[in-house]
């Protein structure tokens, strides 16, 4: 009986070691070749635009390689959620936050609220 437990319990603490291990292992990236990169470029242009329109510009394609890096350094790190590539891949932090972040209202949308007149306002108050 003893020696079950004490098997169970090796067991246990073998697998509970196995799981931080693999948890905090450092990330193993696979360097991609530009063919390759470009095939996945190509790929993605087309099923997020419907054209292959930008696929000889070299500085989004620079950019778009940096992020499916940085995604796939991510992914390889096994947390509790992944990153994918989306429509925005091939824009820098900057582009993305100044076209997306922010509020903006337009210009000629009516307010709901009016300004009142200050002129009859007393100049000091108790």
């Amino acid at each position: 009986m003893q020696k079950n437990v004490l098997i169970a319990l090796a067991i246990v603490g073998t697998l509970t070691a196995g799981f931080f291990v693999y948890r905090n292992r450092q990330a193993e990236i696979i360097a991609l070749n530009t063919n390759t990169m470009k095939e996945i470029y190509k790929q993605w242009l087309y099923n997020t635009t419907g054209s292959y329109f930008g696929l000889n510009d070299e500085y989004r394609f620079k950019i778009f390689r940096q992020n499916y890096e940085k995604i796939m350094q991510h992914n390889s790190l096994h947390k509790s959620y992944t990153l994918a590539l989306n429509e925005f891949a091939c824009l820098t932090e900057e582009e993305f936050a100044a076209l997306r972040l922010g509020l903006r209202m337009p210009k000629d949308k009516k307010r709901n609220f009016e300004v009142l007149p200050t002129n009859n306002l007393k100049s000091s108050v108790d």
